[in-house]
């Protein structure tokens, strides 16, 4: 019994449908530690799979609405313009989004204002 099951778990492994850890898990073994390089990588990827905080939300009830903007997880409160523009890549063109988010700050008393600006293009 304990050969055909060996037997088995070889020919699964040769086929590709086992893993060599799956095939240790199978016989009561421990799995081998993979090396450091897989392990980086796998960290990596747990990393960019958990939800992260989105950059930009802009929120529109409707056509004429005034926008709701959170830019890095705060919301901008006294907008005064809100522009954003997305391309697709191309062969000469990069960087394709373009952000502009100008605002008067709760404890400017002159009315200066700043702008938030991602990728300016550059027009020539």
């Amino acid at each position: 019994m304990v050969m055909k099951k060996a037997e088995l778990i070889k020919k699964k492994l040769e086929e590709g449908l086992l893993s060599i850890n799956e095939a240790r898990i199978l016989q009561g073994l421990e799995p081998i530690e993979l090396d450091p390089c897989k392990q980086f990588f796998k960290k990596l990827e747990s990393k960019s799979n958990q939800e992260q905080e989105p950059l930009l939300t802009i929120t529109l009830t409707d056509i004429d609405a005034v926008p709701i903007v959170h830019y890095k997880g705060k919301q901008v409160d006294r907008k005064l313009r809100v522009t954003f523009d997305w391309e697709s890549k191309s062969v000469d063109k990069f960087d394709m989004t373009y952000i502009r988010i100008e605002h008067v700050p709760a404890d400017n008393k002159r009315l200066n204002t700043e702008t938030i600006l991602h990728n300016h293009p550059i027009v020539e």
